[in-house]
């Protein structure tokens, strides 16, 4: 989970640098990417056939994972 969640958290600061390069309103639009990437993340999760417990478990990991990559990603150059 860890691996996975470090993956993708490099994978959105890219794409926030990208969206820096782009357009000057590239905060607003990765937060808006972003947030919409953990809901739709949510959707297999209740299609999967597995125990009750199973799919609550998996959806506290994503969104646990989103709640700490989106603020820390989205105002990574904020702390220095």
């Amino acid at each position: 989970i860890m691996i996975v969640t470090l993956v993708i958290g490099l994978a959105g600061w890219a794409t926030l640098a990208i969206l820096e390069r782009i357009t000057s309103r590239a905060r607003v639009v990765w937060a808006s990417l972003a947030t919409s990437i953990v809901l739709v993340s949510l959707a297999p999760i209740w299609i999967e056939r597995a125990t009750t417990d199973m799919p609550s478990l998996l959806a506290v990991i994503h969104v646990v994972a989103g709640v700490a990559l989106v603020p820390m990603v989205r105002n990574h150059d904020r702390q220095a």
